[in-house]
């Protein structure tokens, strides 16, 4: 009898074990022709397990494909890795709203950031920045290719992509095309959220907390998208189409006509 108590308890914590909710985040380092050494493909990857209300990685794993004979090393952290399940389940759900408040700036960052990048923001744009304030998405897409132009995409010889798989399923990758990233804008942000804490300095050029702050600022000054929907006013009233108008915007209110094509 306790043989199968023995062999029914092994059983059910080999179950527990496989069943484990699972976020992977890899990291990956693609070579280029003209990299010192040449470099094949390096991969860094983490391993977040389910243990009650949070999820834990106490180690990583890499393994550099440009050397034949290479073998996956596995690592120890320090200290291990926690994420809560509350972030896990806001990442992995896209009708979780992001608020202001979960990306942790200040309103002194963001008004450094903007004199930098000499932006001026609106101050309808300005009266958002507080704790409640959900970040919109719906037409982020469309508003940057009118204030930006184009896309543009710069690769080095080299490149690297941050992947994000839930339970095997991808959830979101990040590369250096900003076609892509701002497409995916609202997945960015959460992937910063649960990874800003985490101190792996794997994640810090794409991930840290100045790269963030600065596409949170263009995202500021791409959701303003005043000269978008200033154009869409002077094609359905013509006698504002005048390049005096163009200027001061004088006789038109942006935020009025915003809740008039919304509603």
């Amino acid at each position: 009898m306790k043989i199968y108590l023995i062999i029914f308890l092994f059983f059910y914590s080999w179950v527990q074990l496989i069943a484990q909710d699972r976020l992977v985040i890899a990291y990956q380092q693609f070579g280029g022709l003209h990299t010192i050494p040449p470099l094949g493909t390096r991969t860094t990857e983490f391993v977040f397990k389910q243990k009650g209300d949070k999820f834990i990685a106490k180690n990583y794993t890499f393994f550099d494909a440009t050397f034949k004979d290479s073998k996956k090393k596995k690592i120890r952290f320090e200290k291990k890795k926690i994420i809560s399940k509350s972030k896990i389940d806001s990442f992995i759900n896209p009708k979780t709203p992001i608020y202001f408040k979960d990306l942790g700036f200040s309103i002194e960052e963001i008004k450094a950031e903007t004199s930098k990048k000499e932006i001026k923001l609106l101050p309808s744009t300005d009266s958002l920045l507080k704790n409640n304030f959900p970040l919109k998405f719906d037409t982020l897409d469309f508003c940057y290719s009118h204030r930006y132009g184009k896309y543009m995409t710069i690769f080095n010889d080299g490149y690297s992509i941050i992947s994000f798989n839930y339970n095997k399923k991808s959830i979101y990758y990040h590369n250096q095309q900003a076609e892509q990233l701002i497409k995916n804008l609202q997945y960015y942000f959460k992937a910063y959220i649960i990874l800003k804490d985490l101190n792996i300095k794997d994640f810090e050029y794409y991930f840290g907390k100045e790269k963030v702050l600065d596409w949170f600022v263009t995202y500021l000054d791409i959701i303003q998208c005043e000269d978008y929907y200033a154009s869409l006013f002077m094609k359905e009233n013509p006698e504002y189409n005048t390049s005096y108008f163009k200027r001061t915007k004088k006789g038109w209110n942006f935020e009025e006509y915003l809740k008039k094509i919304k509603n």
